[in-house]
């Protein structure tokens, strides 16, 4: 399976002034540069961001963010993968 067929219209290049407010946000929060970039893209074209980084998951779901963010045992289960 490819990611486009994991998300529709990824291929799609988006405008960084989309993701800025966002970024910003999350810049102010204490969030590093990457990782902000990466939790503010993921909000904009997906509905679901599966991380192994403690420190990181811990923040995404502190924020108001719509998008679901869990390790990859948590999504497993989520989809009853096994």
């Amino acid at each position: 399976m490819s990611v486009s067929e994991l998300q529709p219209g990824f291929n799609e290049l988006l405008e960084f002034a989309s993701l800025t407010p966002t970024y910003a946000g999350l810049k102010q929060q204490g969030l590093k540069v990457a990782d902000a970039a990466h939790l503010a893209l993921a909000e904009q074209v997906s509905d679901v961001l599966i991380t192994v980084d403690d420190r990181f998951l811990k923040f995404c779901r502190r924020t108001n963010l719509t998008l679901w963010c869990a390790t990859p045992p948590q999504f497993c289960e989520q989809e009853n993968l096994r």
